[in-house]
């Protein structure tokens, strides 16, 4: 229940046609292909957090190794797209809490590249009662809470 008594939403719409959002820094969206896919209306409760094996290890792991882990076990085509993010960040903090708690969901499908070649993802996170969306180099390390968000199958 919100703060005011009523129920809140955790069924998600996303319009597969409608481009997603990116900054003006971004040179190439490097899945284009791809991001696009996934379901038109699912249910949070169907989005499963992925980590590394060695995402819970002290020191994190890089972004470049989730990647091609990703990528290599095909775990890639059921991740989010910064067009899910999109969606999921007006349902507010307490529907993302209910689902991700304190975490950082990064929204791998959406992986782009800057014009110096630099490679960023995006990632949700919660602050302040509002579900926002930033961008990380991937040559930078991944914790235990920072988990790829991707849907169940």
């Amino acid at each position: 229940m919100s703060a005011i008594g009523s129920p809140f939403s955790t069924i998600i719409r996303v319009d597969r046609s409608v481009s997603a959002h990116y900054p003006r820094w971004v040179k190439r969206v490097i899945h284009h292909d791809t991001e696009r896919a996934g379901p038109p209306v699912y249910h949070l409760g169907g989005v499963h957090c992925w980590l590394h094996e060695q995402q819970s290890y002290q020191e994190g792991v890089s972004g470049v190794r989730i990647y091609i882990r990703l990528r290599e076990t095909e775990i890639f085509r059921d991740c989010l797209s910064l067009r899910d993010g999109e969606e999921i960040c007006p349902k507010g903090a307490k529907a993302f809490r209910s689902h991700f708690g304190p975490r950082t969901v990064v929204l791998w499908k959406s992986l782009v590249e800057r014009h110096d070649g630099e490679q960023f993802v995006p990632f949700m996170y919660e602050l302040l009662d509002a579900v926002n969306i930033d961008w990380c180099p991937i040559r930078s390390p991944f914790f235990a809470h920072y988990p790829a968000a991707r849907f169940l199958r």
